[in-house]
């Protein structure tokens, strides 16, 4: 893997908090502190856009990401990453209608999240559950798939390394 193994796309913790998910700060602080623990030995990261997003966000824990981008864990995109995230447009644009659904999917941080992963390396983690192809709706597993990035959810990347959110 290159120098990051993971790239986490903002639903983890965006959406594990608005559904009542298993990863609240307080109910469960063994998951921050596990994302704390594999973001400082470097094994984790998210693009800067993450951190934007959380930001804005009512839910995603805006104190904690400030925190984290002080350590680092938010990263701006390299020459590499970028050319990276042209190619995902393009690809965008070829197989994708315009329409809500692809400039929803391309104004957000998820094409960055695949970018990174492409151009640094490692592999991309989501919150989003796995759902039939369709034509019009875009899925981050769909285009991860289409480069070659392998998508998995945070259980899977815990499992990897034994560790445990509850």
């Amino acid at each position: 893997m290159g120098l990051v193994d993971y790239w986490l796309d903002s639903n983890v913790f965006i959406e594990g908090e608005k559904w009542g998910g298993p990863y609240w700060l307080y109910p469960v602080p063994r998951f921050w502190i596990s994302l704390n623990h594999m973001s400082d030995v470097g094994l984790l990261a998210c693009p800067s856009m993450i951190y934007a997003e959380l930001q804005d966000s009512r839910d995603g824990q805006p104190s904690w990401a400030r925190e984290r981008k002080k350590a680092g864990m938010f990263m701006d995109p390299d020459v590499a990453v970028q050319q990276e995230f042209q190619n995902i447009c393009a690809y965008m644009i070829e197989c994708y209608a315009d329409n809500q659904y692809r400039r929803r999917f391309l104004d957000r941080a998820e094409p960055w999240v695949i970018a990174h992963a492409l151009g640094q390396g490692g592999m991309v983690v989501t919150h989003k559950p796995r759902e039939p192809k369709t034509v019009s709706r875009v899925k981050i597993q769909d285009v991860c798939a289409h480069f070659g990035v392998r998508c998995i959810d945070v259980e899977q990347m815990f499992q990897y390394h034994g560790l445990s959110y509850t």
